[in-house]
């Protein structure tokens, strides 16, 4: 994750681009909260980034050891946010 670079949309570098308007990005970071508060395992970052340019740029955070019952796998999150639930072959992926 240290690779996906957040910054403006623009910029030919950036992997992840700025969060919409400020209501989106509070909506992440209260499901961010929300998913962490419930014990779901955070890996990354998930905070307000400082970039040159203005915008609501937000670092990516990823839940790992997710059970598919659980808050970050079942609502639809518009952000710089994915979980990882682990199975145990391709048929359960499935």
């Amino acid at each position: 994750m240290a690779g996906l670079t957040v910054g403006h949309a623009l910029d030919p570098g950036t992997r992840i681009d700025p969060v919409a308007d400020a209501s989106q990005l509070a909506a992440n970071l209260g499901q961010i909260k929300k998913c962490w508060s419930k014990g779901e395992l955070l890996v990354g970052c998930g905070k307000l980034s400082k970039r040159p340019t203005t915008g609501h740029y937000l670092s990516p955070a990823l839940f790992t050891e997710a059970a598919n019952w659980q808050a970050v796998a079942l609502e639809e999150i518009v952000g710089p946010i994915a979980c990882g639930i682990r199975v145990r072959d391709c048929d359960q992926g499935l």
